[in-house]
């Protein structure tokens, strides 16, 4: 994302409550509640809560927070979830996105309406470099689902809780990692 002026444009109609701090932003009419918004889009009817936005865009009526990481390039779609102690790097998440809770997303394309479970990991980097995760719209990815890059699930997929994804997935596959550490497609 290329860097904005210094100035904030923060709309008359923007609603800042409590201790923020806001730097070389465009902020929308929203709310914003007790955050730090540096070199960031954020647009109308957005609410962020006790959140960190560095280098990011969030477009209309988004949730962010409470205690979430947007950093560099994260790109947050419209009507997107993004909930308490989830981390978003270097990712595109299209509208409709829910990640409401303790998730890490880091250089991925992430379709609309797809749901990210509690204790998501996007697994982009082997020690050496850093890959891409590509995931289709509607998809649902249950609770402490491991996505090891470089992968691309196909859309309508579901990822059962507790799987860790070393494959590209097809459109429509449920996954699932069986007890005795077998995977089965279906």
């Amino acid at each position: 994302m290329k860097k904005l002026k210094k100035e904030n444009e923060i709309n008359s109609d923007a609603v800042l409550v409590g201790q923020n701090f806001i730097e070389g932003s465009k902020i929308g009419k929203c709310e914003i509640y007790s955050s730090k918004i540096v070199n960031s889009i954020v647009c109308d009817g957005v609410k962020i809560v006790n959140s960190v936005l560095e280098n990011c865009v969030v477009k209309n009526n988004s949730t962010i927070g409470p205690f979430c990481y947007l950093r560099n390039n994260a790109f947050i779609g419209k009507n997107c979830r993004i909930g308490d102690f989830v981390e978003v790097k270097n990712s595109f998440l299209d509208d409709g996105v829910k990640a409401s809770h303790h998730a890490y997303i880091g250089d991925a394309f992430v379709g609309r309406n797809t749901n990210i479970g509690c204790g998501t990991v996007f697994a982009n980097y082997n020690g050496k470099i850093k890959q891409k995760i590509f995931v289709g719209e509607n998809v649902f990815i249950g609770a402490n689902v491991n996505l090891v890059a470089p992968i691309d699930v196909g859309k309508n997929s579901f990822i059962a809780a507790g799987t860790t994804v070393r494959e590209d997935l097809e459109d429509s596959t449920f996954f699932v990692t069986v007890l005795n550490n077998k995977k089965k497609k279906i």
